[in-house]
């Protein structure tokens, strides 16, 4: 890939990324804001306690808050260099769910991952995994098309 497609992935992701996090739809993102996305996140929540998540919250805007305004705003998202790390790792993640290889994981594919993960079948049945992976989707499928593409895996 050019720097410039790069950047304009990144661009795309940080824009994505944002609209998720801001609550309020003003733009921009407060440490409320985060602290809410990151408690309220079932899948997260299922491996950290409320604690741990805002703590996590709170080191994630401190990184992303450069100008120390007290909000992320886009321009923070993409001059940092993390969100091209996000867009590979969330290349890797699409990767393994995506079981045909197409570029997307359908509500399918994510419940086989869920059912097949000897580490949740040791604490859940099958049903609740698939419900899980539906609840997982829904939150993932930000523009509800049917399908996880790799911007929404953030």
């Amino acid at each position: 890939m050019s720097s410039n497609n790069n950047l304009n992935k990144a661009i795309e992701l940080a824009n994505k990324r944002l609209a998720i996090r801001d609550g309020n739809g003003d733009g921009k993102v407060t440490l409320g804001e985060l602290k809410n996305f990151y408690t309220n996140d079932e899948q997260l929540s299922c491996y950290f306690s409320k604690l741990q998540l805002e703590e996590m919250a709170n080191d994630y805007f401190v990184e992303l808050d450069r100008n120390q305004d007290g909000f992320i705003q886009m321009s923070e998202m993409t001059e940092n260099s993390e969100a091209i790390k996000s867009l590979e790792a969330a290349n890797a993640r699409l990767a393994i769910r995506d079981e045909n290889g197409d570029g997307v994981v359908t509500l399918n594919e994510l419940e086989q991952f869920y059912v097949n993960d000897e580490q949740l079948k040791n604490y859940f049945s099958n049903a609740e995994l698939i419900d899980m992976a539906r609840e997982y989707f829904e939150k993932l499928d930000v523009n509800k098309d049917g399908v996880i593409k790799q911007v929404e895996m953030i």
